[in-house]
């Protein structure tokens, strides 16, 4: 007489002619697919238990967002797209720091409320200077300088990038009380000459999304992203073009080997 192992609770139990063996693998399949992998006949038969889809074998749940994540992936896709769709370039790119000994100088220690009242008193000041220019800016935060600003923008009245450059210093200094020393290799105001690749990849990087949440954490769920002079931002226009069926072709399997690509990069 053949010995008949009893059937576990979970698995596929397969039958054949002289016994019945269990396989105690887990499988990860949806009980709505269970027919495409049913097979019968003369030899073998394989039969799908009901509570397939419970226990060991029930799909994981996807991970649930935080509120504070999707905050900063809606506003970094916005400043993405206005990046991306800007219709004339800015001439500039300035780094806006406030160190330790200018708090004190106003009295407090770090502090973000006295940040952001140096900060809008200085938007007021380019807002009042360049009527017809534009500005798109950034706070930021680290652990070295705490908070700082990255402004981009055109003044689009003509004057050359050192007057801009000159103006923009004075103006921070002036509101943050902080006084250059030549002996000093601290500056609070750094002021360069506008490159869209160089911008677009120190904006992006990967290595700032934890700095940046915690911006948006110490500034109360503030935006880290806005304008000035907003109504003076040209975008392209949006445009459609078609391709062929071997161009489409073509770029999924450009895609493809991408894909392939980056992952053989992340399992190296």
């Amino acid at each position: 007489m053949m010995y008949d192992p009893p059937k576990p609770d979970h698995g596929v139990h397969i039958s054949v002619q002289g016994g019945t063996f269990s396989h105690k693998r887990n499988l990860h399949l949806k009980r709505e697919k269970k027919s495409q992998y049913q097979r019968e006949d003369d030899l073998c038969s394989v039969e799908f238990p009901d509570n397939l889809d419970e226990g060991t074998t029930s799909k994981k749940t996807p991970r649930k967002r935080s509120r504070l994540h999707k905050k900063y992936m809606r506003s970094k896709r916005n400043f993405m797209r206005k990046l991306s769709t800007l219709e004339s370039e800015p001439t500039f790119f300035s780094s806006l720091i406030m160190d330790k000994k200018s708090y004190k100088k106003l009295g407090v220690d770090v502090d973000v409320n006295i940040f952001m009242k140096v900060f809008d008193k200085f938007k007021r000041c380019l807002r009042n200077k360049y009527e017809d220019g534009w500005f798109i800016w950034k706070i930021e935060w680290s652990a070295k300088s705490f908070l700082h600003v990255h402004i981009i923008g055109n003044p689009e009245n003509g004057e050359s990038f050192e007057i801009t450059e000159a103006y923009i210093k004075d103006k921070w200094n002036f509101y943050c009380k902080h006084e250059e020393k030549m002996d000093s290799n601290f500056q609070s105001a750094v002021t360069l000459k506008y490159k869209s690749e160089g911008a677009k990849s120190y904006f992006f990087k990967k290595s700032k999304r934890n700095e940046d949440k915690m911006c948006i954490k110490i500034l109360g769920g503030l935006n880290i992203y806005g304008q000035i002079r907003g109504k003076n931002i040209k975008y392209t226009y949006k445009e459609e073009f078609y391709i062929t069926e071997f161009e489409y072709e073509m770029l999924i399997s450009h895609i493809i080997r991408k894909l392939k690509k980056d992952g053989k990069k992340k399992e190296q």
